[in-house]
């Protein structure tokens, strides 16, 4: 799963890392994205840290931007 390893470079605490996979795993579900290493899921990933990192916590607001970034 792409996201773990960034959330095993980061720093953040265990609840932001349940959103960011909830957030994750969403976003694949939502763009018919089966989960594994691919260029794509590793795109949707660093999205959802960039996010985190900027200060988002709403899983749901972090997929339906994962899903409008990835649709262009």
């Amino acid at each position: 799963m792409a996201i773990q390893q960034h959330v095993r470079e980061s720093a953040f605490d265990a609840e932001t890392v349940r959103i960011m996979v909830d957030a994750y795993e969403s976003a694949l579900r939502e763009l018919n994205l089966a989960n594994g290493e691919t260029g794509k899921n590793r795109r949707i990933a660093d999205l959802i840290l960039a996010m985190a990192e900027n200060g988002e916590r709403d899983p749901e607001v972090m997929c339906d931007r994962v899903v409008l970034m990835m649709q262009r």
